[in-house]
């Protein structure tokens, strides 16, 4: 990874400085020297795009397949893609296998039971249909899970380097991109099997079309697109509010806003009602069939969340919480080319016309950090805000060329690129860390045999044992207070104890630190505890010393598996 960063300053170069026409062309270029530095910006850019995407793919790729995984709701996701995947299986050794009855009720009948983990619930079936499609190539295994996220991770670099170049030219796009490439937020996302990589990649690509669109074709590719980022991701419900404040750029009248909204809109609608039209038909051949049809379709996912996660979660002191978690994912420095970049944004909004791209990021940037600075749906606070990090990168990289111009205009693409150095090379001992998170998933498993097991992080542990020797779903799922060890020793025998113990530490955590486990390995490490506190806590002004407090306590026992009796642990409680 060193030595991926320490590439970045000549490509960088070479494509910076491609930029400016050079005397001679200015004074008169032929055409010969024209086509020839047409052709060497474009090489230049295109070594720099390869340098950009070669360094994401490194660092979200490195050591994937040994990855613990680590989040509580990666399991949920992960089981419900080892749903499908296996139903798919099912559906077609039925479909082309022998049986008395027609081929569909087959399906039906063999889809009914015998399939692994649970169908999808929680409203983002798209991420589910991308895991099982990757678990059915290779394997129920957690390197299926995470590609998912990595592929998604890469495609949103590079993704973002061609919106700053379209929107603002290579001084923007070049540092947003390596910026990016490196963010500790967005390798967290990029390497757990989470929705929040690949809704994000639909959403980036999307107004990337979004922002090219000169025909009713293109609005409609971005609708699909945005739709597309709404089935994985449900938190992505802002957008509406994106698309309005882009369309002030050249305010063209109500009714083709409206036009153009409907195009939009009906682009975004197809993928929710292809699926939902799929859940339609699955449940009337079911009912053909007789077999059981009690699953959640996708509006009924969609109305259960709503319910889940009702809008009462406002907390205006908490404004801080994305500027705490910008600065501890990824630095002070990026968190200040980031205010710096607003004040830029917000000056350059005041020229009249306004460029679309502007607008683009003001509301892909502005909307969801006043919305979630002081909302939350779930308690997963830095889920939220990763939405709008190509547009904090964005941001900062403004910053950045504004800065360089300032401080010496002749010497400007000399400091973006040290300036791009300095902040990759001072991102690798975060990467490493990240990267490098060890595993004790192996060593446990050969522990608890074939029995059954609680755990901390039932959904987790249930990827790899199944559902039915866990405790995996619905509310023994949680293990928040002592009398949840009481009820769930009458039916295991082992617990397994991780880093979501240590998320909220209290009670129970005091107790398994007091109790001698029979098995200690590490997994994971203080980097990812980090990440997971600022998953759940939003920050007060001066409360990230009681956060960073909470994590030092606990990074030791949050960094390992322990694997204790049950039955001892409950007789312990008072």
């Amino acid at each position: 990874m060193v030595n991926s960063a320490f590439r970045v300053p000549r490509s960088a170069f070479l494509s910076l400085t491609r930029v400016e026409a050079t005397p001679t062309e200015r004074a008169g270029p032929t055409t010969d020297n024209r086509a020839a530095t047409e052709r060497g910006t474009r090489n230049a850019e295109r070594g720099t795009l390869v340098a950009i995407i070669a360094l994401a793919a490194v660092v979200r790729l490195w050591g994937l397949g040994g990855q613990p995984i680590l989040y509580f709701d990666s399991g949920v996701y992960l089981g419900e893609g080892a749903f499908l995947a296996s139903a798919a299986q099912r559906a077609a050794a039925a479909l082309i296998g022998p049986g008395p009855a027609n081929p569909l009720e087959r399906v039906a009948l063999a889809t009914q039971d015998g399939t692994d983990a649970h169908p999808p619930d929680i409203a983002k079936p798209g991420h589910a249909i991308l895991l099982a499609v990757s678990m059915l190539l290779l394997g129920k295994t957690a390197l299926a899970g995470a590609l998912v996220s990595a592929l998604a991770g890469v495609g949103t670099v590079a993704a973002t380097y061609a919106i700053g170049l379209r929107g603002w030219g290579p001084r923007v796009a070049i540092p947003a991109a390596w910026l990016l490439a490196v963010s500790g937020q967005h390798l967290v996302y990029s390497r757990e099997p989470l929705v929040e990589a690949d809704g994000l990649l639909f959403a980036t690509l999307a107004a990337l079309v979004y922002l090219q669109a000169r025909s009713a074709r293109s609005l409609l590719a971005a609708g699909v697109l945005w739709g597309l980022a709404f089935t994985c991701n449900n938190r992505l419900s802002y957008l509406p509010a994106v698309f309005l404040i882009a369309e002030l750029a050249w305010w063209p009248g109500v009714w083709s806003v409206i036009r153009r909204g409907f195009l939009v809109a009906t682009g975004f609608v197809a993928p929710l009602a292809l699926i939902e039209g799929a859940y339609v038909v699955a449940r009337a051949i079911g009912g053909v069939a007789g077999a059981r049809t009690d699953w959640l379709d996708y509006v009924q996912q969609l109305a259960a969340f709503s319910r889940m996660n009702p809008p009462d979660r406002v907390r205006f002191d908490e404004w801080p919480t994305y500027f705490v978690d910008l600065a501890l994912m990824d630095g002070f420095g990026v968190l200040a080319l980031l205010m710096i970049g607003i004040g830029v944004l917000v000056w350059r909004l005041r020229r009249k016309p306004t460029s679309r791209a502007d607008l683009l990021l003001a509301g892909s940037l502005l909307v969801p950090l006043a919305l979630y600075s002081v909302y939350s749906t779930g308690e997963v606070r830095l889920r939220h805000f990763s939405l709008a990090l190509p547009w904090v990168m964005l941001a900062a990289a403004l910053a950045l060329d504004w800065l360089a111009r300032l401080i010496n205009d002749r010497r400007r693409n000399w400091i973006l690129v040290a300036s791009i150095v300095v902040l990759v090379v001072g991102a690798v001992p975060r990467v490493a860390a990240l990267d490098t998170a060890p595993s004790g998933m192996p060593a446990v498993l050969d522990a608890i045999a074939s029995g059954p097991v609680a755990s901390t992080n039932g959904p987790v542990l249930a990827f790899y044992v199944g559902e039915g020797r866990t405790n995996a779903r619905l509310r023994e799922a949680f293990v928040n207070v002592p009398s949840d060890l009481r009820d769930l020793a009458q039916q295991y025998p082992v617990l397994v104890v991780d880093m979501q113990a240590e998320v909220f530490a209290g009670d129970l955590t005091d107790l398994y630190a007091r109790t001698t486990p029979r098995l200690v390995v590490s997994n994971g490490n203080d980097a990812w505890y980090l990440a997971d506190l600022l998953e759940h806590y939003g920050v007060t002004w001066g409360g990230w010393n009681d956060l960073l407090a909470k994590w030092h306590a606990n990074r030791d026992a949050a960094s390992q598996l322990r694997v204790y009796d049950l039955r001892e642990l409950a007789a312990s409680v008072r």
